[in-house]
């Protein structure tokens, strides 16, 4: 899997009431294994995310993403991609805030089931049971994330993960294998460089 989209250009929008750092160009370092096996591999995803500058201390706050339309590989290593299977998402609920909902907008397109958000802990994850077939173009519902407003500093929204070990996004691939047994390859993914989507400043 080497790539799933191309990667956007980043570029940054001010508004009157709102800062969106448009199209930002997220890069995902992932690692398939199967067996005793693995690969790694990059996947690339556009996400526009909008967010109010500034919050006084106490003040609801929205941080949308709303993600670009992507695609599944049609095959990888020369072995055809099936399908992807129980895509989990992570997001950390941002220092200096505290959490109120999350919702998905629309049904998105391509997943072949309904996706879930919620969180666990200190994080928002968004669950897409899938199928996401192979060489399928599929695209994540926007997803809102409301927070309330700490007492100083700056809310500040990236998505999770720092190394396969600690991923913050996840599935399952399917793929065919020799004599075309279809083989599962649990996949973590981790962004790097983990761009800043929105900042808040409380005051």
């Amino acid at each position: 899997m080497n790539r799933l989209a191309l990667v956007a250009a980043v570029a940054v929008v001010v508004a009157s009431d709102c800062s969106a750092y448009a199209a930002a160009a997220v890069v995902f370092h992932c690692r398939a294994t199967a067996g005793h096996q693995s690969a790694t591999f990059a996947l690339n995803q556009a996400i526009t995310a909008t967010a109010p500058p500034t919050a006084h201390p106490g003040a609801p706050v929205e941080l949308v993403l709303d993600p670009s339309p992507n695609r599944i590989p049609a095959s990888v290593g020369g072995r055809q991609v099936r399908e992807v299977t129980n895509m989990v998402l992570s997001i950390p609920l941002p220092a200096n805030s505290s959490y109120r909902t999350a919702r998905l907008t629309g049904p998105g397109a391509g997943l072949h089931s309904t996706p879930t958000a919620g969180i666990g802990g200190r994080t928002i994850v968004v669950k897409v049971p899938g199928p996401l077939r192979g060489g399928g173009v599929f695209e994540l519902p926007v997803l809102t994330i409301s927070l309330i407003a700490g007492s100083a500093g700056q809310i500040v929204g990236r998505l999770g993960g720092v190394s396969y070990d600690r991923p913050g996004l996840t599935a399952t691939a399917t793929v065919r294998g020799p004599f075309g047994i279809a083989v599962r390859a649990a996949t973590q993914c981790f962004p790097s460089p983990n761009p800043i989507l929105t900042t808040t400043t409380i005051g």
